[in-house]
């Protein structure tokens, strides 16, 4: 993988697996999330940082990730509830370099990403699904979603792709 800062945006949940992977692959994780629980258990000592921040104030989400990264961002996995998402993706503009690769995380439910991205950044967008076993349907594990946005982040796609996990 890549060495560099990479921001994830709601990584103390369903994204915690993707830092931890991040982190143990030598990268510098900027965690921005409502509360740091469970981030000090997370990626080697040093590699992983939290920056305190909410979706619904994205220009303090912005201002806190720009102090913490110290310049441009190459790399982003935002995990962002649509009603917020517009809105933090433009308050975070300054924050990641022109040619960043930027993944955005969708529920199943989310209405389907738009082909026209915001460039310069090379969007990948991955849609959430769930599985079938044994005949029955389930969720995707934590594990499962990070394996996604990894994949999506480390792909050679080109911005716009759309990746989906599950069914």
């Amino acid at each position: 993988m890549h060495q560099s800062t990479v921001l994830v945006v709601g990584g103390t949940g369903m994204l915690r697996p993707a830092v931890r992977s991040l982190a143990e692959a030598g990268s510098r994780v900027l965690v921005a999330a409502r509360s740091p629980k469970g981030i000090t258990e997370v990626g080697p000592t040093g590699s992983v940082s939290f920056v305190g921040a909410h979706w619904e104030r994205p220009r303090e989400l912005a201002d806190s990730v720009r102090r913490a990264a110290g310049g441009p961002l190459e790399r982003a996995v935002l995990w962002v509830h649509a009603p917020f998402r517009a809105a933090v993706e433009d308050a975070l503009g300054d924050v990641l370099a022109d040619d960043a690769v930027v993944v955005r995380l969708y529920g199943s439910a989310a209405q389907e990403p738009s082909p026209a991205e915001r460039p310069p950044w090379t969007v990948r967008n991955v849609v959430l699904g769930s599985k079938i076993e044994a005949g029955r349907r389930r969720w995707l594990t934590h594990g499962e979603i990070s394996s996604g946005a990894l994949r999506a982040l480390e792909a050679t796609a080109p911005g716009g792709a759309v990746l989906r996990v599950g069914d």
